[in-house]
């Protein structure tokens, strides 16, 4: 079994999850997993996208920054949770979400000195999350996503912790610079 530290910390405070990851070092006597999954709602107006930035993209890399030695020591992994709303239009509700996932996608995978890898999941069911708020508002659009989906179903948030939990383990210790999409087949295309 593992140690457990935790505690609170507004991610756009950048001093503030400095000195919070540098104590999560200290008491866990260093760090094998640094985990980012922060993220603003869509931002319209100027200092709303300001926040964001720092919400969604500068937390990560001063994050990293901060955990870097702990978790070079110990040939550490990276892995930021993305979104497959990069690439593809859910429409213009995604605001400022959108541009920092992509944002922080394309860090992580072009960071060195650890493992770094991205989880991107697709439309994913959460009670009380956005998509159950789109059922109860906009029952049409989560239909015709639902049927979207070859499966019939949105995922859930245990699809995506069982890929960061395979990434974050040494079974993918050779899985380094990639972006795995968990939608269960949403998105309609083939990467090379």
């Amino acid at each position: 079994l593992g140690t457990v530290y935790g505690s609170a910390v507004d991610p756009a405070d950048g001093a503030s999850l400095t000195t919070w990851v540098a104590s999560a070092a200290d008491q866990l006597g260093g760090i094998d997993i640094y985990v980012h999954n922060t993220s603003g709602k869509p931002a319209r107006s100027t200092d709303a996208w300001i926040n964001n930035f720092h919400i969604d993209l500068m937390s990560l890399v001063l994050g990293v920054g901060a955990a870097t030695d702990a978790l070079a020591d110990g040939g550490g992994s990276v892995i930021s949770i993305g979104t497959t709303a990069v690439a593809e239009h859910f429409g213009s509700g995604s605001g400022s979400y959108s541009a920092f996932k992509a944002a922080v996608t394309n860090w992580t995978l072009g960071a060195k000195g650890v493992r770094c890898n991205v989880v991107s999941p697709g439309p994913i069911f959460i009670e009380g999350g956005d998509w159950n708020m789109i059922t109860d508002h906009m029952a049409d659009f989560y239909a015709a996503t639902q049927k979207g989906h070859p499966g019939g179903e949105l995922g859930t948030a245990q699809d995506v912790a069982d890929v960061v939990t395979f990434l974050a383990s040494d079974r993918a210790k050779h899985v380094n610079g990639v972006n795995v999409t968990v939608d269960g087949g949403f998105l309609k295309r083939v990467d090379y």
